[in-house]
């Protein structure tokens, strides 16, 4: 009877436990790099040292699902662009802060991680 209660224990905590580390973001998707590098391929306008930079940004929804046999990683995101110095330089008036927000599927595929949209 004793042992019964410490395997249901041990049970209970595995399953807390699993549960807490699948809802805290521990999706075992992209690293932050690479979802910057997906971020600025997505907004064009993105070019360090010629037009906008990535500023801050915050991930607002991440998941995963299955397609044809691949796990595919989606983040949503809002965050900024701010202005590089060369821009600011050929248009002074371009000196003000831009939001963004989108999404950004990847997929990964042996070491190398691939951009869906």
């Amino acid at each position: 009877m004793h042992m019964s209660r410490l395997f249901q224990g041990a049970a209970s905590l595995l399953f807390a436990l699993t549960v807490a580390f699948g809802l805290s973001g521990c999706f075992g998707g992209p690293p932050d790099g690479v979802i910057e590098q997906a971020i600025a391929k997505k907004h064009l306008s993105i070019q360090p040292g010629v037009f906008f930079e990535l500023g801050d940004y915050k991930v607002t929804n991440q998941y995963s699902r299955q397609i044809d046999g691949e796990t595919v990683y989606t983040v949503d995101y809002a965050g900024k662009i701010t202005p590089s110095a060369a821009l600011r330089q050929v248009a002074p008036n371009m000196h003000k802060d831009q939001s963004i927000r989108g999404a950004v599927s990847m997929v990964k595929r042996g070491d190398a991680w691939y951009i869906l949209n």
